[in-house]
């Protein structure tokens, strides 16, 4: 089953989760999470995270620290959309 569709704001939290989880092996904390997407306050972080996780992308514990989770991997590699004969 695939997850429900993200918004702007949304992919880009989650793009930078992956990422960060890629480069570090463990989930960032809010106030990272707050800095890379050039925020001020924890709740539109927060609000994120409650709706990547309502919508199937994430488990996350809120109040807890670093407890977040992907819940689906992230597609890798080049998509193919055709064939090629070789001669």
């Amino acid at each position: 089953m695939q997850p429900a569709p993200l918004t702007a704001a949304q992919q880009e939290l989650y793009d930078w989760i992956v990422e960060f989880l890629n480069d570090h092996g463990h989930a960032p904390s809010i106030r990272q999470m707050m800095e890379a997407m050039g925020l001020r306050s924890p709740a539109p972080i927060q609000s994120r995270l409650r709706y990547l996780q309502k919508k199937g992308w994430i488990q996350w514990q809120p109040g807890r620290a670093r407890t977040l989770q992907l819940k689906t991997a992230p597609a890798t590699g080049i998509p193919v959309l055709g064939m090629v004969f070789a001669g």
